[in-house]
């Protein structure tokens, strides 16, 4: 790579990372708080809801585990599986169902 690629390539990157500062300023976060009255639920929907939080707590400790030896930017977000440890220290593998990056929740449309 001759310096002229070189500096064309830094440029590029500089340019890239400006464009993403740019972008980023008009991201806000936000963060939403809601109550199920569960008592308005179906039997399907209340099991979905329970999974849903089991999963993500697989899902988390599966992330924990992996930023002991990653960088936590490295964790592949769109996993389907997780590994964890049942009651005898014994590692399980998990099949995510009801959370997923990719997919569209059905949860309240049963």
């Amino acid at each position: 790579m001759t310096d002229e690629e070189r500096l064309a390539k830094n440029d590029r990157i500089r340019e890239q990372g400006r464009l993403t500062r740019e972008k980023r300023k008009s991201q806000i976060c936000r963060v939403y708080r809601v109550k199920i009255d569960i008592s308005h639920l179906n039997e399907a929907q209340k099991l979905q809801l329970k999974m849903i939080f089991v999963e993500a707590k697989w899902l988390y400790n599966d992330a924990l585990t992996f930023i002991r030896d990653h960088e936590i930017n490295d964790y592949d977000t769109t996993t389907q599986t997780v590994h964890g440890l049942d009651k005898d220290r014994q590692t399980v593998t998990h099949e995510l169902e009801y959370i997923s990056s990719q997919r569209d929740s059905q949860l309240f449309k049963a």
